[in-house]
């Protein structure tokens, strides 16, 4: 992780086991971690602590929404913030509705990481991320 500020990630997942892992991996490189297990919970957390999330990692396929729904909510409200979407299905699988809201995300400041993936596909993402914010403040 670059030096400076520590980074602050809010993680959007349903699956409790998905969710330990992206702690564990991210929590180990120094990241600070908000979670979430539903969009109501993410939109809460992320309207409480905005100023200082850098990246929202958001699983597509969530019980109350779409994951996609709440990274675009989310980056209306913070132009600079990083996203990652996660997804165990391939995007041609995904509904219309969700094609268009990914498509409609800052494609600078996107990555589409596909269940499931390494450790260290996933810090490589999110360092990637982190280095853009910190360069490109809001």
């Amino acid at each position: 992780m670059p030096k400076g500020p520590r980074k602050t990630i809010l993680v959007l997942e349903d699956d409790p086991l998905v969710m330990a892992i992206f702690q564990q991996v991210l929590r180990s490189r120094g990241f600070e971690i908000h979670t979430a297990a539903s969009a109501k919970e993410a939109l809460e957390k992320f309207t409480r602590n905005r100023q200082k999330i850098d990246v929202l990692i958001a699983d597509v396929a969530i019980p109350d929404s779409s994951g996609l729904y709440v990274a675009l909510t989310c980056c209306i409200a913070s132009p600079s913030l990083g996203i990652v979407v996660t997804s165990g299905s391939a995007s041609s699988a995904w509904t219309e509705n969700e094609r268009r809201q990914f498509e409609a995300l800052p494609a600078d400041r996107v990555a589409l990481l596909p269940k499931p993936f390494s450790p260290s596909q996933l810090l490589d993402v999110v360092d990637r991320l982190t280095s853009e914010a910190g360069r490109n403040p809001a």
